[in-house]
């Protein structure tokens, strides 16, 4: 039995998702029947908490202990609280895919003469296990940066409107495409598969300092992103 699908945050959270346009959220972690009966909208609970673990600097819990975040009542609370909205959810849900979708479109080019060497090196990042969520953590740090802003709390990160997951996934491509090429940095975050922290905070330093370094270059970017986030 999954016990926290009854809990008082999932079920807010069930009520919030119905407000939110082409988009199925599942507050359970679901057998053999559940994949077979998923639907192309459908969001499990299992991946919301691996996006908010990412985004809130965990890609190590994200990849290593997306059960195991479930059952332990410390882990669950930080990410599955009062403050977290389906809003919120859905923005770093969004984050990820687009990341996710960084990836395919690179292994897609791959499989052509078109791929150049430069996103052939970005590539090598994400054949690397762990590296989407790391991405998706490296980036939600900059977000001070993109934003232009300082953020007291990130779990009020949301996007302005009423987004469908396509829409919102889309928002992030730009910052995403500018992102990727910063990869090569990250990569030293992996090489003990985020056994250790500090590894994994350095890389993210370094890829911090570089998107910092090309502000100017991508201001128009970041201004038309923050202009659709709260």
């Amino acid at each position: 039995p999954d016990f926290r699908s009854t809990d008082v945050v999932q079920r807010r959270l069930t009520e919030e998702f119905v407000t939110i346009p082409r988009i199925n959220y599942v507050a359970r972690r679901g057998g053999r029947e559940d994949i077979i009966k998923r639907q192309p909208d459908t969001l499990p609970s299992v991946t919301a908490g691996q996006s908010l673990a990412a985004f809130h600097g965990d890609p190590g819990i994200a990849y290593h202990e997306k059960t195991h975040m479930w059952e332990d009542d410390h882990l669950y609370s930080k990410y599955f609280g009062s403050q977290t909205t389906a809003k919120h959810i859905l923005f770093t849900y969004s984050l990820l895919k687009s990341v996710e979708n960084k990836k395919l479109s690179l292994i897609n080019k791959s499989k052509t003469a078109g791929i150049l060497e430069v996103e052939k090196a970005q590539l090598d990042f994400f054949r690397k296990r762990g590296s989407t969520f790391l991405m998706s953590s490296a980036v939600a740090r900059c977000l001070e940066i993109i934003l232009n802003k300082p953020i007291p709390n990130y779990f009020n990160l949301v996007f302005k409107s009423n987004l469908s997951p396509d829409i919102a996934i889309n928002q992030w491509s730009s910052i995403i495409e500018a992102a990727s090429g910063f990869t090569a940095p990250l990569a030293e975050g992996l090489a003990d598969g985020f056994r250790t922290r500090g590894k994994v905070e350095e890389a993210i330093k370094i890829f911090q300092s570089l998107l910092v370094s090309t502000r100017e270059t991508n201001k128009e970017i970041y201004l038309r992103f923050a202009e659709q986030v709260n």
